[in-house]
């Protein structure tokens, strides 16, 4: 009797890390951008949680001649960033999307997840 409760017990377990490990969100240090004032200088800095990510690339509906320029960086050349800056000076006023999404390895088995998350950005 106690060998079959230990093996429910154990596949109880084994089954939540699996359910856990499938359920990952990645975690990014803003909930919202600051908006900007067209003219003067915008500065901020996106983080992405400290991960294995596969890539990262941003999307976004600002025009060329915004004023604002995206980079992606990070710790390493041969790893994918976790750092988003955007910088520059408006040069438009509207309301605008910046969308962050890629691939991480993560969960209990490694497994690959995408991710996506988008911003407004706000220019008055």
């Amino acid at each position: 009797m106690r060998v079959q409760q230990l093996r429910c017990f154990v596949s109880a377990i084994m089954l939540s890390i699996v359910l856990t490990g499938c359920d990952h969100q990645l975690q990014f240090d803003k909930a919202v951008l600051a908006p900007a004032t067209y003219g003067k200088s915008y500065a901020e800095v996106i983080q992405i949680e400290d991960v294995e990510l596969l890539y990262t690339l941003v999307g976004t509906n600002l025009p060329d001649h915004s004023g604002l320029k995206i980079d992606v960086d990070g710790k390493s050349d041969l790893l994918s960033k976790n750092t988003i800056m955007i910088d520059g000076t408006p040069k438009i006023r509207g309301d605008y999307d910046i969308r962050i999404y890629g691939k991480f390895r993560g969960g209990a088995f490694g497994q690959v997840i995408d991710f996506n998350k988008t911003y407004k950005l706000y220019i008055h």
